[in-house]
């Protein structure tokens, strides 16, 4: 009966896809039939940002101090320590220093996402303005916290009221 399932299915496939070419191609466009994705990430070049952080005097102390760019806010305690930076309404507080500089960028390109790929190059750049060069690793981490931060950040943008302070039962 298994047998029977499979070749079901492998006939009913072809079928499938044959109706959506004939609908793309009744249509008389040369369109693609491919659906048209939405564009979340920019490639927007980024290459002013390094300075920007180097210029604001938080960013530029922590990094001397030998600090990561980002820190992550412990709820526990609700200190700033140095681990993997979680996408929290804290965290985006804590770093709003580094964050301005790269909203501020999104702003011009339609609030698109920046690319990894970029800042993560950008990261290294500022590393690189301070003299204090850091792994490839550290810097791919830093730019997917950036990601997670700007992502948490957004998402409040189109909710009709700000978020409120995450409350701890101690």
């Amino acid at each position: 009966m298994g047998k029977r399932r499979s070749a079901a299915k492998s006939k009913a496939k072809p079928s499938c896809s044959s109706g959506a070419s004939s609908s793309g191609s009744a249509s008389g466009t040369s369109t693609p039939s491919t659906p048209t994705r939405i564009e979340r990430v920019g490639k927007y070049e980024m290459g002013s940002l390094a300075k920007s952080w180097d210029n604001e005097e938080c960013t530029r102390d922590r990094i001397r101090e030998k600090k990561p760019l980002l820190l992550h806010v412990d709820p526990a305690s609700g200190d700033l320590v140095e681990q993997h930076v979680e996408g929290s309404v804290a965290n985006v507080k804590a770093n709003l220093h580094a964050l301005i500089p790269l909203a501020d960028v999104m702003a011009k390109n339609s609030l698109l996402m920046p690319n990894i790929d970029r800042l993560i190059q950008v990261i290294d750049r500022l590393y690189q303005i301070s003299k204090l060069p850091r792994s490839l690793e550290h810097c791919y981490q830093m730019a997917w916290a950036f990601r997670r931060l700007l992502g948490t950040g957004k998402s409040f943008c189109y909710k009709p009221t700000p978020p409120e302070e995450p409350k701890l039962n101690i």
